[in-house]
């Protein structure tokens, strides 16, 4: 557990967080930016998460595919990840390879707007518009983009996801870029987390020696994002598309992160999406009527949502497993979890809570994000301790306000009927790519 002496802030604003765990010879080094897809405006669909990818093209000191080809030499692992509301970089490296990481992170967020040029910016677009491509060719691809459309109405910060739209970026300039990171990527807007073998005072010291005289605009002002009630009388989707098997898709708005009936919720999901859950047991051991199911979760400030994935043996089943939905949702608000149920999604949750303590990387994350969504990065000790305050009560109260059958946006997925078909993933991979909604 980390307490105040583990965070500290420097002049130039950026968010410092130090976790000594010696009994591992490596460190995370995680640096996560407040710029997430949710920030950009109209003309920008897309531009987080392009900027992603140009902070690997080079910097002023590092060319092109170096910092990961540098990470990778010394045994390490890097990697980066754009969302909703965040954009992470971080990297595991052994102890003795920090301050070369460190370098490395403070170079390009010191020098990367001379690196961006015009070949930087267009080939980083055509490796996005690849990745979107991908994205939407693979069986059920979208769903993620369907979800967001489906669940936010036009102009909220959620709507669109990160890949954003092509037009948006075919239309940027470097000039765009430029100003995009000097807005975003500097230090006040950033949380510089190490978790592994580096003591305390001594990872401090390091943040200051590395990043402490880099100078940065003030840390924009905060987006507010009001929370949206839960849907009402949804119309059921049908997308008819390639896929090995039809499927049915559950989604739900839910209420923002910090909000008291998220861990309540998250018990509910548990008991009846879970791996040893009502749904599982229903339909796919008991029935034979689904494959699988397969639970999701997005905990965001405003509003997250959830959705639930049923994968079944054949269409016809359709009208059964949708009468078993409904009816499990309904008793769930009704009487709440059993004795057993309770116990057994409480330790399905605390055990995924647990590998976020215990794996170096997954902790730096989960420090990083506490502190973007919670303002205290302290609070992501306190999440087993937010699900051990849970009754069952609170559990069927939370359902029956936030996940009823008739505030579930319902997609159908078919199969298509014949190879004169096939064409629609692609088709559609196209039409997202360019910006089609």
């Amino acid at each position: 557990m980390i307490d105040a002496s583990n965070i500290r802030r420097l002049d130039n604003g950026m968010t410092v967080i130090v976790e000594d765990r010696p009994t591992v010879p490596v460190v995370t080094v995680d640096l996560t930016f407040d710029i997430g897809s949710k920030h950009e405006v109209d003309g920008q669909r897309g531009v987080a998460h392009l900027f992603e990818h140009l902070m690997f093209y080079g910097s002023k000191n590092v060319p092109s595919g170096e910092h990961m080809s540098t990470i990778n030499s010394v045994g390490g692992v890097v990697n980066a990840s754009t969302g909703l509301a965040r954009t992470r970089y971080f990297e595991t490296i052994p102890t003795r390879a920090l301050r070369r990481a460190l370098w490395l992170e403070a170079d390009r967020v010191a020098t990367l707007a001379e690196g961006i040029n015009a070949e930087a910016l267009r080939t980083q677009i055509d490796v996005v518009r690849n990745e979107a491509k991908q994205r939407y060719a693979r069986p059920y691809g979208g769903i993620f983009e369907r979800a967001l459309e489906e669940l936010f109405p036009v102009g909220h910060p959620y709507r669109i996801g990160p890949i954003g739209l092509m037009e948006d970026l075919e239309a940027s300039t470097v000039e765009d870029m430029v100003a995009f990171f000097r807005r975003y990527y500097t230090p006040a807007n950033a949380v510089l987390t190490l978790v592994g073998d580096v003591r305390v005072e001594e990872g401090f010291a390091l943040a200051q020696e590395y990043f402490g005289g880099i100078v940065g605009a003030p840390k924009p002002e905060p987006l507010v994002i009001d929370t949206l009630p839960p849907l009402a009388n949804v119309p059921t989707l049908a997308v008819t598309d390639t896929v090995p098997n039809p499927a049915t898709y559950y989604m739900w708005r839910t209420p923002s992160i910090v909000d008291d009936a998220v861990p309540a919720l998250d018990i509910a999901f548990a008991t009846l999406w879970g791996g040893a859950s009502r749904l599982q047991s229903r339909l796919v051991r008991d029935t034979g009527l689904a494959l699988r199911v397969q639970p999701m979760s997005e905990r965001m400030l405003g509003n997250g949502f959830q959705w639930g994935g049923i994968f079944l043996k054949d269409e016809s089943a359709r009208p059964e497993v949708r009468a078993i939905v409904t009816e499990e949702l309904t008793r769930l608000a009704e009487s709440g979890p059993d004795e057993v149920e309770f116990e057994i999604a409480g330790a399905l949750i605390e055990r995924a809570e647990a590998r976020s303590t215990t794996d170096v990387g997954e902790r730096a994350a989960a420090l990083s994000d506490a502190h973007l969504a919670f303002g205290d990065a302290t609070a992501a000790d306190r999440a087993v301790d937010r699900l051990r305050a849970v009754t069952p009560e609170q559990v069927a109260a939370a359902v029956g306000e936030w996940l009823r059958p008739e505030s579930a946006i319902v997609i159908d997925w078919n199969p298509a009927e014949s190879a004169a078909t096939a064409g629609k993933s692609a088709d559609r991979a196209a039409a997202a790519v360019e910006g089609s909604n």
